[in-house]
């Protein structure tokens, strides 16, 4: 569920949240802490930003099903003959307290790996990764210390959690807040997650970093950790050059939100050049054509839009991610934007934007630093 390049429409987890919201909202009572309401609606988070702290966030923001549901569930999960993984989900399901001893006395069972229902993906699960998808950290937490596998169904749980985001973050806001998925990674990389992978049971062999694309909280975290921007399970080549991480923001880069990622990137050390000889003369095209693309731009808009690129290259350049060359330098000395023309949406040192923050959508930021 990344994010387009033309950083100006819905993502996919916007749009679908958003309706769950809407009828979400028509039926909560005020005040109604139940979690089988969904976490946007929850008391806890009508508390000014500043005043939460992230144990009761992850505690508040739970998600359940009614028994009814959970059995329901439990039994399109688990499969009608196997009594006691529809026990454990049925548990999870309710966020009733997980019982340590016999999550230990299911071994290697615990690990198993089971088929969603219809239209749910990704098309395959573990019961680890369905305490991840109910935002669950003392389930998820009890599961890897009773022995489940991070790394089961190709690091499936991994790929759940950088879709994990704090409910009172707005839908349509460019940077999300993502910092609840870094909980959630925690626990994965302390019990052996690997965060250099691209077998996300069913993702499509899209590396993990590269799933982070709407959740720059989560992509700082994994880089932090170790993650290489460069990797991916493909051989070097043009058509493949997207499918890093990295390869994708140079790529897109004159969407808004790919620049100001690059930039801000570069500037906490978490680039490098890649290792491929093929990529660095890639790169050079890619940004020369970026330049090219908005020439000697004249409206306010694709002045900054310009701003943005020109302070990208630049930042790839200072990194030694992308090698000067003469075109290049030209472009960015004969074009170059002043600072009051331009500007970023987050504020410095930020990773996602306050939950109060008016800029939504297709808006271009003022901030500079």
């Amino acid at each position: 569920m990344n994010r387009t390049l033309t950083g100006s429409e819905m993502s996919p987890r916007r749009a679908r949240l958003f309706g769950v919201v809407l009828i979400a909202l028509a039926a909560c009572r005020p005040g109604d802490q139940d979690c089988t309401n969904t976490p946007q609606t929850r008391v806890y988070f009508d508390l000014p930003e500043d005043e939460q702290t992230m144990d009761k966030v992850l505690s508040n923001m739970v998600r359940c099903l009614d028994e009814a549901s959970a059995i329901d569930r439990a039994s399109a999960v688990a499969g009608d003959d196997d009594a006691q993984m529809q026990t454990m989900l049925k548990a999870l399901y309710t966020d009733a307290a997980p019982d340590l001893a016999a999550l230990r006395d299911m071994g290697g069972r615990l690990d198993r790996v089971m088929r969603t229902p219809q239209g749910v993906a990704p098309p395959v699960t573990t019961l680890l990764n369905e305490a991840v998808r109910q935002q669950n950290i003392r389930w998820t937490r009890a599961l890897l210390e009773a022995g489940a596998d991070p790394n089961a169904s190709g690091s499936v749980m991994a790929y759940s959690a950088v879709q994990i985001f704090h409910p009172g973050s707005p839908l349509l806001h460019i940077f999300n807040d993502g910092s609840p998925a870094t909980v959630f990674l925690r626990a994965y990389i302390d019990h052996g997650g690997k965060v250099n992978t691209a077998d996300g049971g069913g993702t499509g062999d899209v590396p993990l970093l590269s799933s982070t694309t709407s959740n720059l909280a989560a992509r700082v975290f994994l880089l932090e950790n170790g993650a290489d921007p460069w990797y991916t399970s493909h051989s070097p080549s043009r058509l493949r050059f997207p499918t890093s991480a990295l390869g994708a923001l140079i790529w897109g880069a004159r969407a808004p939100d790919y620049a100001e990622q690059i930039a801000l990137l570069a500037e906490k050390g978490l680039l490098r050049p890649p290792d491929q000889p093929l990529y660095h003369e890639i790169i050079q095209e890619t940004l020369r054509g970026h330049l090219e693309h908005y020439g000697e731009a004249s409206g306010a808009t694709e002045r900054h839009k310009l701003w943005q690129v020109q302070q990208a290259v630049r930042a790839l350049i200072d990194a030694d991610v992308a090698r000067p060359n003469p075109a290049i330098l030209d472009l960015l000395d004969r074009h170059a934007v002043p600072d009051p023309e331009g500007g970023w949406i987050l504020r410095e040192g930020a990773l996602w934007q306050r939950h109060d923050d008016p800029h939504v959508g297709s808006a271009l930021g003022t901030n500079i630093h």
